[in-house]
């Protein structure tokens, strides 16, 4: 499913949990290497958890 070392799979997990999503560690990389198939939802938390990893960050200081 994803090609990603080990700290960006964490991360992702990180955020897929932060979600909503309730995958073990385990559970999760068996979806991303394809040993397991995802649930829906989960498979949705999965894209979401992407996508906000991915998204442009906003500056912390106003103005900039």
């Amino acid at each position: 499913m994803v090609e990603q070392d080990e700290a960006d799979v964490y991360e992702i997990w990180v955020q897929y949990y932060a979600n909503g999503g309730n995958a073990s560690k385990l559970e999760f990389e068996s979806f991303l290497y394809g040993v397991s198939e995802p649930s829906a939802l989960d498979l949705d938390l999965l894209e979401l958890s992407i996508e906000e990893l991915h998204a442009p960050k906003e500056s912390a200081q106003p103005g900039h």
